[in-house]
């Protein structure tokens, strides 16, 4: 489940938020690097012990899928974007599918791009009939190298996830 913590007026001043990572709940803080020139978040521990300070960078948007098409002879997903995703054809990109119906297609991917609106994924066992194909989005994880769970800034809020 995807917790969001939106940078509003009231807490613009020095955002701050407390997610819960890997299961332990730690205190965020957005500041203004003015040598960096940019944003950074800085995650402390409940000893107030920096446990990383990384450089703000946004997540694209999500792309919305229009099909999903499970392949029971190559035992893969082949999945259509609703609008060309931008990602070069030949490459392996990590995207993350979600709210797809049934579930069992959601999931974070090595996907191969094949083409400018498709890619695949394999997906070994058939998850059942698409009811509702959800969207796949380009992830780039705050913590990455330091927790499973994810920070993802998008949209002006930070979503975390277990």
């Amino acid at each position: 489940m995807t917790t969001y913590f939106p940078l509003t007026p009231s807490n613009f001043i020095t955002p701050t938020f407390q997610p819960t990572l890997d299961g332990t709940v730690y205190t965020c803080n957005v500041n203004w690097n003015l040598y960096g020139n940019r944003y950074y978040l800085i995650c402390y521990d409940t000893d107030n012990n920096v446990v990383f300070n990384v450089a703000i960078v946004t997540s694209p948007p999500a792309q919305t899928l229009a099909s999903l098409v499970w392949s029971a002879a190559t035992l893969s997903v082949t999945a259509t974007t609703s609008t060309p995703h931008g990602f070069k054809i030949g490459t392996i990109v990590q995207l993350t599918i979600v709210n797809a119906n049934p579930a069992g297609y959601n999931g974070a991917y090595n996907v191969a791009i094949t083409g400018s609106a498709t890619f695949t994924y394999p997906l070994s066992a058939y998850p059942g009939q698409v009811v509702s194909p959800g969207s796949a989005s380009w992830q780039i994880s705050l913590c990455r190298g330091y927790f499973n769970s994810t920070i993802v800034y998008r949209n002006s809020q930070f979503e975390v996830s277990p």
